[in-house]
């Protein structure tokens, strides 16, 4: 079998933060440097320079805090044929494990694909910004040891750039039994939208039955 790295969820890197940080940094940074700026005018007596200081410092705390945050996550990582459960740290804990290893995750487990009976597949509702609903894809692990352990990888781009396709594919062809009660595996390769279309029509469905 080909030797495969799959990595199923949010993994952040120093590139990753730092693109992160740029991209917020070009849409927030000015707006949240403005707003910081006027309103320390306003109530400190201050020189110009020092309220730039201020401001500066403020928002770099700010976007390291948030930055770490955003990644914090649950996510699977198939390599050297085992499957990884990580977990990444938020907080400054997470930016200082990140900075001093380029990963701020940690190990949960390790566990060879022998290890694994079944995997089923599912689907949860999330809700995202401005109070946007949605849903994203649930594995659940059966162990050989009759445990489990459920994830919801934080990713739903893991549809359109074949990840979630390529990580149950490498599953099958170890042998692994996957279940897949509403038919989600059809869906690996297209799109989000494509994806809450289905279940939602699905879930319509069911009401009616």
């Amino acid at each position: 079998m080909k030797e495969e790295n799959i990595v199923l969820g949010i993994k952040i890197n120093k590139k990753k933060m730092l693109v992160n940080f740029i991209s917020l940094s070009l849409v927030q940074g000015m707006i949240i440097f403005v707003g910081l700026f006027n309103l320390l005018k306003t109530y400190l007596m201050l020189n110009n320079i020092e309220i730039i200081f201020i401001s500066m410092i403020v928002f770099i705390v700010a976007e390291i805090f948030f930055l770490s945050l955003s990644g914090s996550s649950e996510y699977l990582e198939i390599k050297n044929k085992k499957l990884g459960y990580y977990r990444t740290n938020s907080g400054l804990k997470g930016v200082f494990q990140l900075l001093k290893t380029n990963n701020s995750a940690d190990n949960i487990f390790l566990l060879d694909m022998e290890h694994i009976s079944l995997i089923k597949i599912s689907y949860v509702k999330t809700t995202g910004g401005w109070a946007q609903n949605g849903y994203a894809i649930q594995l659940t692990f059966l162990l050989t040891d009759h445990s489990q352990f459920t994830i919801v990888p934080t990713t739903m781009n893991a549809i359109e750039d074949g990840t979630y396709k390529a990580f149950i594919d490498y599953i099958e062809q170890c042998g692994i039994t996957v279940i897949d009660k509403y038919n989600i595996c059809s869906l690996l390769s297209g799109n989000v939208d494509s994806f809450n279309t289905y279940i939602k029509e699905l879930e319509r469905g069911m009401k009616h039955d």
